[in-house]
Protein backbone atom coordinates (compact mmCIF):
# COMPACT_ATOMS: atom_id res chain seq x y z
CA UNK A 1 0.00 0.00 0.00
CA UNK A 2 1.27 3.69 -0.56
CA UNK A 3 3.32 5.30 2.33
CA UNK A 4 3.12 8.92 1.95
CA UNK A 5 6.54 8.70 3.81
CA UNK A 6 7.94 6.67 1.12
CA UNK A 7 6.99 9.04 -1.67
CA UNK A 8 7.46 12.60 0.01
CA UNK A 9 9.61 14.35 3.11
CA UNK A 10 7.19 16.37 4.58
CA UNK A 11 8.61 19.53 5.50
CA UNK A 12 8.74 21.55 8.86
CA UNK A 13 5.17 22.25 9.76
CA UNK A 14 3.77 21.26 6.71
CA UNK A 15 0.25 19.45 6.80
CA UNK A 16 -1.18 16.68 4.18
CA UNK A 17 -4.46 17.82 3.44
CA UNK A 18 -6.02 15.57 0.78
CA UNK A 19 -4.84 12.04 -0.80
CA UNK A 20 -7.12 11.52 -4.00
CA UNK A 21 -7.42 7.89 -5.64
CA UNK A 22 -9.39 7.36 -9.00
CA UNK A 23 -12.97 6.47 -8.36
CA UNK A 24 -13.63 2.85 -7.39
CA UNK A 25 -15.31 2.69 -10.30
CA UNK A 26 -12.49 2.69 -12.05
CA UNK A 27 -11.11 -0.69 -10.98
CA UNK A 28 -14.71 -2.14 -12.10
CA UNK A 29 -12.89 -3.29 -15.20
CA UNK A 30 -9.68 -4.85 -14.16
CA UNK A 31 -12.28 -7.01 -11.35
CA UNK A 32 -14.79 -8.03 -14.04
CA UNK A 33 -12.00 -9.64 -15.71
CA UNK A 34 -10.77 -11.33 -12.65
CA UNK A 35 -14.27 -12.39 -11.62
CA UNK A 36 -14.49 -14.26 -15.58
CA UNK A 37 -11.07 -15.88 -15.37
CA UNK A 38 -11.95 -17.18 -11.69
CA UNK A 39 -15.59 -18.36 -12.05
CA UNK A 40 -15.10 -19.53 -15.76
CA UNK A 41 -13.21 -22.95 -14.87
CA UNK A 42 -16.40 -23.52 -12.48
CA UNK A 43 -19.10 -23.55 -15.80
CA UNK A 44 -16.47 -26.10 -17.49
CA UNK A 45 -15.67 -28.05 -14.09
CA UNK A 46 -16.63 -31.45 -14.76
CA UNK A 47 -15.48 -31.85 -18.71
CA UNK A 48 -11.93 -29.96 -17.23
CA UNK A 49 -11.65 -32.76 -14.38
CA UNK A 50 -12.52 -35.19 -16.96
CA UNK A 51 -9.60 -34.41 -19.26
CA UNK A 52 -7.46 -35.43 -15.88
CA UNK A 53 -4.35 -33.08 -15.22
CA UNK A 54 -4.87 -30.66 -18.76
CA UNK A 55 -7.62 -29.69 -16.92
CA UNK A 56 -6.33 -29.56 -13.36
CA UNK A 57 -3.47 -27.35 -15.19
CA UNK A 58 -6.31 -25.00 -17.29
CA UNK A 59 -8.67 -24.76 -13.91
CA UNK A 60 -5.19 -23.37 -12.02
CA UNK A 61 -4.07 -21.02 -14.75
CA UNK A 62 -7.27 -19.47 -14.92
CA UNK A 63 -7.66 -18.94 -11.05
CA UNK A 64 -3.87 -18.14 -10.72
CA UNK A 65 -4.28 -15.44 -13.61
CA UNK A 66 -7.56 -14.25 -12.25
CA UNK A 67 -6.51 -13.84 -8.73
CA UNK A 68 -3.23 -12.14 -10.24
CA UNK A 69 -5.19 -9.21 -12.18
CA UNK A 70 -7.28 -8.35 -9.12
CA UNK A 71 -4.18 -8.19 -6.93
CA UNK A 72 -2.44 -6.11 -9.83
CA UNK A 73 -5.82 -3.86 -10.24
CA UNK A 74 -6.06 -3.08 -6.66
CA UNK A 75 -2.15 -2.37 -5.82
CA UNK A 76 -2.32 -0.25 -8.96
CA UNK A 77 -5.26 1.68 -8.06
CA UNK A 78 -3.51 2.14 -4.08
CA UNK A 79 -0.39 3.32 -5.74
CA UNK A 80 -1.52 6.76 -8.01
CA UNK A 81 -2.97 9.18 -6.22
CA UNK A 82 -2.93 12.87 -5.66
CA UNK A 83 -1.34 14.13 -2.13
CA UNK A 84 -1.87 17.69 -1.07
CA UNK A 85 -1.04 19.54 1.61
CA UNK A 86 -1.13 23.02 2.67
CA UNK A 87 2.40 23.77 0.65
CA UNK A 88 2.83 21.75 -2.53
CA UNK A 89 0.86 19.08 -4.17
CA UNK A 90 2.52 15.92 -5.29
CA UNK A 91 1.47 13.40 -8.00
CA UNK A 92 2.00 9.71 -7.74
CA UNK A 93 2.13 7.28 -10.54
CA UNK A 94 3.01 3.67 -10.77
CA UNK A 95 2.90 2.41 -13.84
CA UNK A 96 4.52 -1.03 -12.67
CA UNK A 97 6.09 -2.97 -9.69
CA UNK A 98 9.19 -0.51 -10.50
CA UNK A 99 7.89 2.29 -12.36
CA UNK A 100 6.69 4.99 -10.29
CA UNK A 101 6.99 8.46 -11.48
CA UNK A 102 6.53 11.58 -8.67
CA UNK A 103 5.59 14.69 -9.90
CA UNK A 104 5.57 17.65 -7.31
CA UNK A 105 4.43 21.58 -8.01
CA UNK A 106 4.42 24.41 -5.09
CA UNK A 107 1.02 25.46 -4.63
CA UNK A 108 2.34 29.26 -5.96
CA UNK A 109 0.88 29.50 -9.64
CA UNK A 110 -0.70 26.39 -9.83
CA UNK A 111 -3.67 26.36 -12.32
CA UNK A 112 -5.99 23.54 -11.53
CA UNK A 113 -9.06 22.86 -14.17
CA UNK A 114 -11.92 20.49 -14.19
CA UNK A 115 -12.91 18.22 -16.57
CA UNK A 116 -16.35 16.53 -16.87
CA UNK A 117 -17.39 14.23 -20.28
CA UNK A 118 -20.16 12.49 -20.73
CA UNK A 119 -23.21 10.68 -18.75
CA UNK A 120 -21.21 8.94 -16.27
CA UNK A 121 -19.17 11.75 -15.07
CA UNK A 122 -22.17 13.60 -14.73
CA UNK A 123 -23.84 10.76 -12.62
CA UNK A 124 -21.21 9.25 -10.94
CA UNK A 125 -19.65 13.08 -9.87
CA UNK A 126 -16.68 11.96 -11.04
CA UNK A 127 -13.79 13.89 -13.64
CA UNK A 128 -9.90 14.63 -14.98
CA UNK A 129 -8.27 17.12 -12.42
CA UNK A 130 -5.31 19.01 -14.94
CA UNK A 131 -2.54 20.64 -13.12
CA UNK A 132 -0.64 23.26 -14.77
CA UNK A 133 2.29 24.77 -12.57
CA UNK A 134 4.34 27.54 -12.88
CA UNK A 135 6.44 27.41 -15.81
CA UNK A 136 5.33 24.26 -16.86
CA UNK A 137 4.59 23.28 -20.35
CA UNK A 138 2.26 20.17 -19.96
CA UNK A 139 -0.49 19.67 -17.48
CA UNK A 140 -0.70 16.36 -15.10
CA UNK A 141 -4.08 15.06 -14.99
CA UNK A 142 -5.58 13.02 -12.50
CA UNK A 143 -8.11 11.23 -14.55
CA UNK A 144 -11.86 9.73 -13.35
CA UNK A 145 -11.54 11.22 -9.43
CA UNK A 146 -14.17 12.05 -7.56
CA UNK A 147 -15.77 15.38 -6.97
CA UNK A 148 -13.06 16.96 -9.13
CA UNK A 149 -14.59 20.20 -8.42
CA UNK A 150 -14.52 19.71 -4.69
CA UNK A 151 -10.74 18.94 -4.46
CA UNK A 152 -10.12 21.93 -6.88
CA UNK A 153 -11.82 24.30 -4.50
CA UNK A 154 -9.33 22.89 -2.12
CA UNK A 155 -6.48 23.36 -4.09
CA UNK A 156 -7.69 27.20 -4.32
CA UNK A 157 -8.13 27.91 -0.90
CA UNK A 158 -4.61 26.70 0.05
CA UNK A 159 -3.01 28.60 -2.41
CA UNK A 160 -1.04 31.46 -0.78
CA UNK A 161 -2.07 34.91 -1.67
CA UNK A 162 -6.09 33.45 -1.70
CA UNK A 163 -8.74 35.14 0.94
CA UNK A 164 -11.40 32.87 2.50
CA UNK A 165 -13.54 32.84 0.08
CA UNK A 166 -11.35 31.62 -2.59
CA UNK A 167 -10.56 34.89 -4.68
CA UNK A 168 -7.10 35.54 -5.42
CA UNK A 169 -6.06 38.91 -3.55
CA UNK A 170 -4.83 41.37 -5.67
CA UNK A 171 -0.92 42.32 -5.69
CA UNK A 172 0.43 45.66 -6.07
Amino acid sequence: MLSIRDVMQLQEGERVTAVVRRHASAVVPGFLLSGVLIALPFFFLFPLVHTGFIGAVIISLSLAAGLFFALKTLLMWDANALIATDRRVVIVRQKGPWDRHVTEWPLYGLTVTVEQHGMFDSLFRTGNLSLLGAGASTPAVMEHIAQPERLASLLQKLRPGQNASGFKLKEL
